[in-house]
């Protein structure tokens, strides 16, 4: 499990370092780039079902810490995904702006064309384009954050388990005691019972063996 969970968080480590690249790379490495970044992001997720599987199968001891660090891993791995998908949102933005810039500085009007003000629109479309920008940035740190608490209610859920297994161990563990402390009373009264039975059997014994004595000596004296 230890081989597994390091060579996932390794490849967590070199999808961040792509991310930073994919987002200033030209167009010409985009394609491959983007390639090997869900290639890795592809053998990251198939690891973290692996990671799930043999946390099962880890000793009692230590399954708890190596549940926590898988769940870990799929935190990172969610927000490295999020963080891809903002990256390509933003590189389209781009590209879509300079393909319409490229069609307006290129665009030839004819003589009888009418006058186009566009001096409004430019700057409308500029700052419509800066509000979109600040709203993927308010949606992805509102992703972040609602990803960190959705991994801390797992761990929660994680200890209220655990507290909820002692707490089943300790009502086992009185109601033992109970049956031990029900038993010995029944133990006593089982004791008594036989000593005051064995009393009555010897008072009877040494009754009719003081009779019979008795008897004898009167018949002989007779």
């Amino acid at each position: 499990m230890e081989a597994l969970y390091h060579d996932t968080n390794l490849k967590l480590e070199e999808v961040k370092t792509y991310l930073s690249t994919y987002d200033r790379c030209s167009k010409a490495h985009e394609d491959q780039l983007a390639q090997d970044i869900d290639d890795r992001l592809q053998v990251i997720n198939s690891n973290c079902h692996k990671l799930e599987n043999k946390v099962n199968h880890e000793p009692p001891a230590r399954r708890m810490n190596a549940r926590m660090r898988v769940n870990q891993l799929k935190y990172d791995y969610d927000h490295v995904t999020r963080a891809l998908g903002n990256i390509q949102m933003r590189r389209q933005e781009r590209e879509r702006e300079e393909k319409e810039r490229d069609e307006l500085l290129h665009r030839k009007f004819k003589p009888n064309d009418q006058t186009i003000d566009i001096g409004d629109s430019l700057d409308i479309n500029a700052r419509l384009q800066v509000t979109n920008r600040e709203l993927d940035g308010i949606l992805s740190t509102g992703g972040s954050a609602l990803d960190h608490l959705r991994h801390q209610r797992s761990s929660m859920k994680d200890v209220q388990r655990k507290l909820l297994d002692f707490a089943n161990t300790l009502g086992l563990s009185t109601t033992v005691m109970k049956m031990i402390e029900k038993r010995g009373s029944q133990d006593r009264l089982i004791l008594i019972g036989g000593i005051l039975f064995t009393c009555v059997i010897m008072y009877i014994t040494l009754s009719y063996v003081w009779s019979s004595r008795t008897s004898s000596d009167t018949t002989i004296a007779t």
